[in-house]
């Protein structure tokens, strides 16, 4: 995604705020086929930093933090034209802040700062891993409240609204590349005449009344297999024994077999009266759930 909006800020944004006309660069030759269009634009020269009102000037990275407007715009135009976007960001960050504390700055300057921070934030993005991060998020808050919210400003610069409008349109490509659309949402379509409140009531009634279903069923079925099991204990321990049963054999059919079998009639009596239970209560649900459905459609048996 290059383009030539993206990696530079024309002259006539430092114009705005030094003063000073936008110098011209020799025109470069048309690019290539298949290149985008905007590759062949020609590239501003970058106005040079402007003095300060008290006659100190910035000449790098350790000189006096600068205290204007328009040598904050100059320090980051330069650092940006040097591929220092760090410095870039720090200065139009500077400035902007600034100039929002500020009543009397114009509405242009503020809008040149916030354009320009977009800009140099979605640059600094480009050129690293041009995953999800800060700096795209930043860039596109910035771009779009430009567009959203400072139409008269840039409607004074039509090249600022141009590059501002631009880079955004960029900066929402790079982000639909990287984050996948929401899904769609399910939107429930009620017809005319419907009681939507009672339908509700009547999926929630089948809801339920099929969990207890379920799980009436399985209490019976297991009550069953258990009654069963304990039904036929004495006839299978005589099956594997003597006969007649002798010894350790006889007492456990006399003694033990007994005592298995009550405990599995104990087990099995409430599993059969629990599961019918719930049978009975899943099926009242189901059918209370059919008669609202009806009444919610207006619907007659």
């Amino acid at each position: 995604m290059r383009s030539s909006l993206a990696p530079r800020i024309p002259a006539v944004l430092a114009a705005c705020l030094l003063g000073a006309p936008p110098v011209r660069a020799a025109p470069r030759p048309a690019s290539p086929p298949g290149a985008e269009p905007a590759a062949a634009t020609d590239r501003g020269a970058p106005a040079e930093p402007a003095a300060e009102a008290d006659g100190r000037t910035h000449t790098g990275p350790d000189a006096a933090e600068p205290t204007s407007l328009r040598a904050l715009y100059a320090r980051g135009e330069a650092a940006f034209a040097a591929g220092d976007l760090d410095a870039a960001v720090r200065a139009f960050e500077a400035g902007l802040s600034r100039a929002e504390d500020d009543p009397d700055a114009a509405g242009v300057v503020r809008a040149s700062f916030r354009v320009s921070l977009g800009i140099a934030l979605f640059e600094r993005w480009r050129k690293g891993p041009q995953g999800p991060g800060p700096d795209l998020d930043a860039a596109h808050r910035h771009l779009s409240y430009a567009v959203e919210h400072e139409g008269a400003a840039l409607s004074a610069r039509p090249t600022l609204e141009a590059l501002a409008r631009r880079n955004l349109d960029l900066v929402e490509r790079a982000l639909a590349k990287i984050r996948p659309p929401p899904p769609p949402r399910v939107v429930r379509v009620v017809e005319p005449g419907v009681d939507a409140a009672l339908l509700a009531r009547a999926r929630k009634d089948r809801r339920a009344g099929v969990g207890l279903l379920v799980a009436g069923t399985v209490a019976v079925v297991g009550g069953l297999a258990i009654l069963v099991d304990g039904l036929t204990l004495e006839k299978r321990a005589r099956a594997i024994a003597e006969d007649p049963p002798m010894g350790r054999q006889k007492a456990y059919i006399e003694q033990e077999v007994p005592r298995l079998q009550r405990i599995r009639y104990a087990i099995a009596g409430p599993a059969l009266a629990v599961g019918t239970a719930l049978v009975g209560a899943g099926i009242g649900l189901l059918v209370r759930a059919r008669a609202r459905a009806r009444a919610a459609t207006g619907r007659r048996r």
